[in-house]
């Protein structure tokens, strides 16, 4: 990438966290001893994961408007299987979750061509140590998205909603794949997640710079605390150490620096 189109991305970051949609620094809960945490400090890689395949089986859902209008695109959607010319708009007429059947492998399909990689706005949320880091037993990883904005860009706040979004996935494809990467129920609003897009899936690389802490969690035993600070050091990372620690009085985690 060129040195102009870096200097996009660092604009169109910057704007984002001026305008308060974006807050500059973005954190992500790992496990310890998990390759994909491993390959985070060796080779200063995060993973890009096809969004088709989230746990959550309510995970970019959406409803789609497409009707017999459409069938057209959808026939051109599967060049490779010998469909008579008109089959899919007479399928439409019999039976029509036939039809719904082919949108829904269409969008699938689409889907599956993209990664995310998740962050959370927040570094002291309970249930996401409980959930994503080892049951506070891994770490918690800040990120600074000025320091590698070619990384960040394209940032998506997810929005939480208690109904599907609607969209016409055969007239809008990229606003539609978009709403769905962005919508999650209203039960995970407490993650306060926020998606990188990129038009691959798979690893890509990030700046040491970017990182700028590490917070171990209130149950992190101390001799993987010192193995992964050496890990982190001998990679050339310049970063902060912290270890969580479970409030005396509140329902909530305090942080010290280590």
């Amino acid at each position: 990438m060129n040195k102009f189109q870096k200097d996009i991305d660092k604009d169109i970051i910057l704007d984002l966290i001026k305008d308060n949609y974006l807050m500059q620094y973005l954190y992500k809960y790992r496990p310890l001893n998990n390759e994909n945490t491993m390959k985070i400090i060796n080779d200063k890689e995060l993973w890009f994961s096809d969004p088709s395949i989230f746990n959550d089986p309510f995970d970019c859902k959406m409803l789609s408007k497409s009707n017999k209008q459409d069938a057209e695109l959808i026939e051109s959607m599967f060049p490779n299987i010998p469909l008579k010319k008109g089959i899919i708009s007479k399928t439409i007429q019999i039976n029509n979750p036939h039809f719904n059947k082919l949108v829904n492998e269409s969008i699938q399909k689409v889907l599956s061509m993209h990664g995310i990689c998740c962050f959370s706005e927040l570094n002291n949320n309970i249930l996401m140590w409980s959930h994503y880091a080892d049951s506070h037993k891994g770490v918690c990883l800040k990120f600074d998205l000025l320091s590698d904005p070619d990384l960040f860009t394209l940032p998506i706040k997810v929005k939480y909603l208690e109904e599907y979004p609607e969209g016409d996935f055969l007239k809008e494809q990229e606003e539609f794949i978009f709403s769905m990467l962005k919508s999650k129920s209203t039960d995970w609003e407490y993650e306060r997640e926020v998606r990188i897009y990129k038009q691959k899936k798979g690893a890509i690389k990030f700046k040491k710079e970017a990182l700028k802490e590490v917070i171990f969690g209130c149950k992190t035993e101390e001799k993987d605390i010192e193995e992964f600070k050496t890990l982190v050091i001998k990679n050339g990372f310049n970063v902060d150490f912290y270890k969580a620690k479970a409030s005396n009085t509140h329902y909530r985690l305090e942080f010290n620096r280590i």
